[in-house]
């Protein structure tokens, strides 16, 4: 039987997803945090759980996608672009992974709002 969850408060629901990841439950997880971006299309945490999830799996091109709606929602948040960038490397894009972490490294949120839309332009 499916368990309920409150879904008023999200960060509990994040920190619940992630729980059952650390448990090996991944495919509880999964729905979880699929319920979480259904209701958030946009939080940080989620998809960048379920970019880490998606690249476990060797789905880095699905990983790349949620890293780079993580970045989008927090351009300076560390994890985000590193993941990115280091999947981006994986798939010998280097050109892309270069500017995403001269944005970063720039703080600069209009230069990576440049970089993440000629990346998804890519795609």
């Amino acid at each position: 039987m499916k368990e309920k969850y409150d879904i008023s408060n999200l960060k509990e629901l994040n920190e619940k997803a992630e729980q059952l990841a650390n448990e090996d439950k991944i495919d509880e997880s999964i729905l979880l945090f699929n319920e979480i971006l259904n209701l958030d299309p946009e939080n940080y945490a989620a998809n960048l759980s379920m970019g880490n999830i998606s690249y476990f799996k060797k789905d880095k091109h699905r990983a790349i996608k949620y890293y780079i709606n993580a970045v989008k929602k927090e351009f300076n948040e560390r994890d985000g672009v590193m993941n990115l960038c280091y999947t981006l490397l994986e798939i010998e894009r280097q050109a892309e992974s270069q500017k995403i972490m001269d944005a970063y490294m720039s703080a600069r949120k209009d230069m990576m709002k440049i970089a993440i839309e000629e990346l998804e332009a890519t795609l």
